[in-house]
């Protein structure tokens, strides 16, 4: 991954790119650090890709706790091809790798079958070390390594404009009991 300042703006506990990813012009110092930390970058307008800027206890996430990235109802990411939440494990040397667990799930999105939405209509997603509790919280995990850091990663495909422009924001991620 290149460093922060690469990433653009930080905004809710997430980084978005900066407005010329994938069109980069003459810049060439800003295409090659996307290049070293993932090879190539789409347009923001095809794909908009955005980071968690995990506080170090979110990427701790100590026993007893998990994350949880919730969704209200009518409010998932808006695209019109596809949404993902990724987890990376972290390497000493900042590169980012899946990595094995339980139940083989890397990512998680709208096209994961068997989530399972509130009563409400909203989606919680929970990213945790340990299995989750219940069924509907195993449903929707993305189970992160046991002992090592990790990055999240939002990925939108064929963003609308409400993601382009910034009107909607990704929902801040809480660090909750588990329960």
């Amino acid at each position: 991954m290149a460093n922060r300042s690469t990433l653009g703006a930080a905004h809710n506990g997430w980084f978005w790119p900066k407005p010329d990813l994938g069109n980069f012009g003459q810049d060439y110092l800003y295409r090659a650090q996307v290049a070293v930390g993932g090879l190539l970058a789409l347009p923001n307008d095809e794909a908009l890709y955005l980071v968690a800027a995990l506080t170090p206890e979110q990427q701790t996430c100590p026993a007893g706790k998990h994350l949880l990235l919730h969704f209200a109802a009518g409010q998932l990411p808006p695209v019109n091809a596809f949404w993902s939440l990724s987890l990376y494990e972290a390497t000493p040397d900042h590169q980012y790798f899946f990595t094995r667990n339980p139940i083989n799930r890397y990512t998680i999105g709208d096209r994961t079958p068997g989530l399972i939405k509130n009563p409400d209509g909203s989606l919680d997603i929970i990213i945790s070390r340990q299995k989750p509790s219940t069924a509907q919280q195993t449903a929707n995990w993305l189970p992160a390594p046991l002992h090592a850091p990790f990055g999240l990663f939002l990925r939108t495909y064929l963003p609308q404009p409400a993601l382009l422009n910034r009107t909607w924001n990704v929902p801040p991620l809480q660090l909750v009991d588990n329960s």
